[in-house]
This record gives C-alpha cells, sequence and structure tokens, in this order.
C-alpha cells in the first residue's frame, strides 16, 4: 500500500521535531550577547518590532507552504445477478502544509538578551546555520 511510507515518514518527522528545536535553541544560544546591528545584518528585516520598559523585542517570522501529492484508491467490483457493486478503498487524499517559525529576540542596551520562538518549523538551516559569530571590532564598514 503506497500510504504507509507516507504515514512512516509523517510519524519520523514529528518524532524528530524535538531534535530540531534543540538544534534551533542551541543555534539561537550564539546570539546571546551580540549586538544587535549583528542579528539585523545576518536575519534581515523584522516583522516586529517594540519595547516594553527598556527591552526592545524584535521579531523574525519564516513560513512556507508545500503540498502532497494524493494517491488514487483501488477498486473493486463485486457483481451480484444483474447488477455490480463497485467498492472504493485506499487512496490518501493531497495534503497542503504550512510551515512556519517565528522568533522574537530580547535586546536591551543594543545587545542580545534572550530569545523565544514557536511554530512547526523551527530549525537549524543545515548549511552556515546564522550563529552569532564576534567580528572585530577595529573598523566597521557600513
Amino acid at each position: 500500500m503506497r500510504a504507509k511510507p507516507i504515514v512512516y515518514g509523517l510519524v519520523i518527522l514529528l518524532c524528530s521535531c524535538v531534535d530540531m528545536k534543540a538544534e534551533y535553541a542551541k543555534m539561537l544560544d550564539t546570539w546571546i550577547g551580540a549586538p544587535e546591528i549583528a542579528l539585523i545584518r545576518t536575519w534581515g528585516t523584522p516583522v516586529r518590532m517594540y519595547e516594553m520598559n527598556t527591552i526592545k523585542y524584535i521579531t523574525f517570522k519564516d513560513s512556507s507552504i508545500f503540498s502532497t501529492q494524493g494517491t488514487l484508491p483501488h477498486y473493486t467490483t463485486t457483481f451480484y445477478g444483474n447488477s455490480a457493486h463497485t467498492t472504493a478503498y485506499g487512496g490518501v487524499s493531497p495534503m497542503v502544509v504550512q510551515l512556519q517559525c517565528e522568533t522574537t529576540f530580547g535586546i536591551s542596551n543594543g545587545i542580545v538578551i534572550d530569545y523565544s520562538f514557536q511554530g512547526n518549523h523551527c530549525i537549524a538551516p543545515l548549511d552556515e546555520a546564522p550563529g552569532y559569530v564576534p567580528q572585530s571590532t577595529t573598523s566597521v564598514e557600513w
């Protein structure tokens, strides 16, 4: 049955979410103590900014949509005298899945002090994760 590989794949994906979120948090940990300007240069334009007391919060959002291809059902036809009865079984409807991750950084005096994130696709990129790497402070290029 063709639906089993899809189901097994979804189970593996759901089970691996715990590890993906841990890796994402590990990558975000590298940003604690980083300058705000480095965060903006690396992550791009935030979708939302607000201040509360002396802490500024900036939020970045990543989202995408994909669809899975459905599978056709199988049919069985049974003949009873002069009539036929056809039954469909199996098959999987196509699905549209929205993936998203919203990451908010807390900034005090221009320095990242904490973060939070939520969503079903908060994963650290496999290649060149946007972790913070301290740069020389002798010159600044704009």
